[in-house]
């Protein structure tokens, strides 16, 4: 696909400047709603002092990342029709959140929570318990992580291709990319994290209005798609060649119970991330964060657009 594309001059500028507002935010958060960033709760919750529409988009940022551009697409793209999963376990995992968290916020308001392991320690009586539950949440966001990286080095290599030393650049331009990013985190805690997840928020939703318009125009609207699909899927039966060839496999009868447990698991298991939790704990109040989590769906809808671009590429 790279061979096919040319970042021009233009596209530089347009990278290199999103790249300086989103850098100019981060650190910008540290004089953000000024605080005692030296205390954890000012510094991890922004002092507990994010309305709706800012948890909002702080919580929509943190999920729909490069997983939902990247990961969901090319599930479909390989696998087929089980890459759907990812809808119900949008649409679940908020009405679970819609009923817990809140009761969340209320104890860790009352008793002074900033983390889930505070939680544990407090109602477990047990340092041992919470520390696992600490070195658990740590552990679980190593892949998270790691898909962000290889969805930047990505684009970078799109962005680079050409140079004879695009790899070897690709690879500095990460690790100033995660320096930068590490350093306006520490100086400005979630305060520089919630208004680049504004911009970024922003930037999501320009993404996807962008791609459901023009992408499936490009190539003859998604009745097109699926008629494309469907004839490479009669034509695989009829050559008596795997599904899994064409990109566009259905969900067969042997994979529900696969399908089933992929989407509760995952709604299950979503909020126990450090991340959401502590998205949804600075919340400014109870009420604020229900009404944040009844508008997380929103981006469902999305996911399940940009799913679709699987079957456009098939």
């Amino acid at each position: 696909m790279a061979s096919n594309i040319v970042f021009g001059i233009e596209g530089w500028v347009i990278f290199w400047t999103l790249f300086g507002v989103f850098v100019f935010l981060g650190f910008y958060g540290a004089r953000w709603r000024r605080g005692n960033l030296g205390e954890l709760g000012e510094w991890a919750l922004a002092g507990r002092r994010i309305g709706a529409f800012l948890a909002w988009f702080l919580i929509g940022a943190d999920l729909y990342t490069a997983y939902t551009f990247v990961a969901v697409p090319s599930l479909l793209y390989s696998e087929g029709a089980i890459a759907f999963f990812a809808v119900p376990y949008v649409s679940l995992t908020f009405a679970v959140a819609m009923l817990f968290m809140p009761m969340l916020w209320e104890k860790s308001r009352e008793k002074g929570y900033i983390t889930a392991a505070d939680f544990v320690e407090d109602v477990f009586n047990s340092k041992l318990l919470a520390a696992l539950v600490a070195i658990t949440g740590i552990v679980a966001e190593f892949p998270y992580i790691a898909l962000q990286i290889d969805g930047m080095r990505a684009v970078l290599e799109v962005m680079l291709y050409g140079h004879s030393s695009a790899a070897a650049t690709s690879e500095w331009a990460l690790v100033i990319a995660f320096v930068i990013l590490a350093a306006f985190v520490y100086t400005s805690g979630l305060r520089g994290a919630t208004l680049t997840a504004v911009f970024k928020d922003a930037l999501i939703w320009l993404s996807i209005i962008a791609l459901i318009i023009f992408v499936p125009l490009r190539f003859g609207g998604f009745s097109a798609a699926f008629s494309a699909a469907s004839h490479a899927a009669a034509l695989a039966a009829k050559n008596h060649t795997p599904l899994l060839a064409t990109g566009i496999e259905t969900l067969k009868p042997a994979l529900m119970s696969g399908f089933v447990s992929l989407f509760i698991g995952s709604a299950l298991a979503l909020y126990l991330y450090p991340h959401a939790i502590n998205g949804s704990l600075s919340a400014e109040s109870k009420e604020k964060l229900r009404i944040s989590t009844a508008l997380l769906p929103l981006y469902g809808i999305g996911l399940a657009l940009l799913a679709l671009m699987g079957i456009l590429i098939c």
